[in-house]
């Protein structure tokens, strides 16, 4: 088998992402724009895939290859070549894969509008040749390719396999609890990434510090005072954080919807304000989607580790 490195494999995730969103977001809806993109980006997931083997394999070819002379030599030199022990003789699904680059050709160069069926179809080869290629070519199965390895937080990174896990034995409560918390943990740190210019460490834990026990009033309300300000800073950066997220607003308002209450305590402890008549399993997939998705967005803008020690709450 071809051996697949940890920036291979994060590649391959990457890849796998593309193609599921294609399927969940194109494929999903009879429109003519959307079909012209599932089209060209499924083609485009075909072609990554075979460049990802070969490049893997130790293989080069000139970077102007065409995606025939990139199937051939792939199906020719490295799954002939003794030393990975491949078991298969050839690429599976040539005819189709072949077939779907001439429409995509024809989509892109001669203004020539796909049928939904033929979009529909291409999504189902293109995630079959993913499938056998990673299985055949690398040992590798397509359902082991998680994103979650792609998170960067390694708190958010727990809660997310904690998530799927509970996602597992059925418990939809728990699942999107973790979820909730994981997005939330994020949005926490990409607020005071933002805010860091405006609100220093210091005024994020006066912001949250217990004034109870000030004697004077007139220094209690300026107190009092100078909190309020600070919240409506760090709740309007908030906003900001989530515009951040590139989600459609219906996608956001249904995530909102799902989303229990979440309060932190000074001491660290989270408590949820769990819906009384309790979550669906199609609720528990969407916040996983959703929240995986949108941390992996947040984390693309560059987003840091909060200071040790800095003391945060945060509804969500």
């Amino acid at each position: 088998m071809i051996p697949i490195s940890r920036p291979i494999k994060d590649h391959l995730i990457r890849l796998k992402y593309l193609l599921e969103i294609q399927i969940d977001q194109f494929i999903g809806k009879n429109d003519e724009a959307e079909d012209i993109l599932a089209i060209i980006m499924l083609d485009y997931c075909a072609e990554a895939l075979l460049k990802t083997v070969l490049s893997a394999s130790g293989g080069s070819m000139k970077p102007d290859a065409m995606f025939h002379e990139t199937w051939d030599y792939v199906n020719d030199k490295i799954i002939k070549d003794p030393k990975f022990g491949i078991g298969i003789s050839e690429l599976p699904y040539k005819t189709d894969i072949l077939n779907q680059r001439k429409v995509r050709n024809a989509t892109q160069h001669a203004n020539l509008i796909p049928s939904h069926s033929q979009a529909i179809s291409s999504a189902a080869i293109t995630r079959d040749f993913y499938v056998r290629v990673l299985a055949d070519l690398a040992g590798e199965a397509y359902d082991a390719l998680s994103l979650i390895n792609l998170i960067k937080d390694k708190n958010a990174k727990a809660l997310l396999e904690k998530a799927e896990d509970w996602h597992q034995k059925e418990n939809w409560t728990e699942s999107i609890c973790c979820n909730a918390e994981a997005l939330d943990h994020i949005v926490t740190i990409a607020r005071w990434f933002y805010s860091s210019s405006l609100t220093s460490d210091i005024n994020l834990t006066f912001m949250h510090s217990d004034i109870s026990q000030v004697q004077d009033h007139a220094t209690k309300k300026v107190f009092e005072n100078i909190q309020k300000v600070l919240e409506r800073i760090y709740e309007t950066i908030g906003a900001q954080v989530h515009d951040l997220l590139g989600s459609d607003k219906k996608a956001y308002l249904r995530y909102r919807k799902i989303t229990p209450y979440i309060q932190r305590t000074i001491n660290g402890k989270v408590h949820f304000n769990i819906r009384a008549s309790g979550y669906s399993k199609e609720e528990s997939e969407f916040m996983h989607d959703y929240v995986l998705a949108n941390i992996l967005r947040l984390e693309g803008y560059g987003i840091e580790d909060l200071p040790e020690g800095t003391i945060h709450h945060v509804e969500s």
